[in-house]
């Protein structure tokens, strides 16, 4: 099904609900009756909240199921064993879905394949 909808800097209209974020929305993606929603969060904001969780899933009728799982998380990561802190400061600045139905996430230098009925992270790849 093919859905329609538009974009209006923080806000996703439907015919359904209107929803407004806190940030303005990057991308949209339909699938499955979800709405994928990727916010663009400022680095400013961003690095204060030791990353930020910013790709949402809505039903149809516009109520948030999920936000996305941290890396950390998903593959039991400390700061300490990364020697760095990107999984805690890394914000998701892209998203895609294949022909083949498999959801990716980016981030600067990782790619996390993402489930999109539920949220979480079922796998990753090095970019």
């Amino acid at each position: 099904m093919k859905e329609k909808y538009i974009v209006i800097k923080n806000v996703l209209e439907t015919d359904a609900f209107s929803m407004s974020f806190d940030y303005e929305i990057g991308d949209v993606i339909f699938t499955k009756n979800m709405y994928i929603i990727r916010l663009e969060i400022p680095y400013e904001v961003a690095k204060d909240n030791m990353g930020f969780d910013n790709i949402y899933g809505l039903n149809i009728k516009g109520e948030i199921i999920w936000q996305i799982e941290k890396p950390i998380d998903a593959f039991g990561l400390t700061e300490t064993s990364q020697g760095y802190d990107y999984y805690f400061k890394s914000v998701y600045n892209d998203m895609t879905l294949t022909d083949d139905n498999i959801f990716y996430v980016f981030t600067f230098s990782m790619c996390y394949i993402l489930d999109p009925q539920s949220g979480k992270i079922v796998g990753q790849k090095q970019m």
